[in-house]
């Protein structure tokens, strides 16, 4: 009856590494589906890229200037929206959301009944509605060259 046992056993070891070996990567599951659930943890880093590193100067009634907002991702991610607080009276801003993708912006302007500023400091901040990340940056508002002590 031991002999009986130990065959049996060993038959059903065998049986079972072959089904796994052999059927179950058939099946669909291979070696790059290996982590099937994650952490649902998320890790927003945003980089500003400018000339200015995080200071934006914008000139009175002239062109606008566009920050770019890179995100690092880690774990499970939603959309990602890109929201400022602090924006000064007189600018206005054109945000493009990240999304699924991980680069946005923010296109920043200045009208003509912006007043002159240095170093304002604002908030970008960047969520997936669970995680979030921010950023300050500082915003320059100037006039025309021709336009100072007028």
């Amino acid at each position: 009856m031991l002999n009986y046992h130990r065959m049996v056993h060993g038959r059903t070891s065998i049986a079972v590494w072959l089904l796994f070996c052999f059927v179950v990567p058939l099946a669909g599951c291979n070696d790059t589906i290996v982590v099937i659930s994650s952490d649902g943890q998320l890790f927003l880093s945003i980089s500003i890229l400018s000339n200015n590193s995080n200071r934006v100067i914008l000139v009175i009634g002239g062109d606008p200037q566009t920050l770019e907002v890179v995100l690092e991702r880690r774990g499970d991610t939603g959309p990602v929206n890109l929201r400022l607080t602090a924006v000064p009276a007189g600018v206005t801003t054109e945000v493009k959301h990240p999304g699924i993708l991980n680069t946005g912006s923010v296109r920043f302007q200045a009208g003509s009944t912006a007043t002159p500023q240095v170093d304002v400091p604002l908030t970008i901040t960047a969520s997936d509605g669970q995680h979030s990340d921010a950023k300050q940056i500082f915003l320059t508002l100037t006039p025309w060259p021709g336009q100072v002590g007028q």
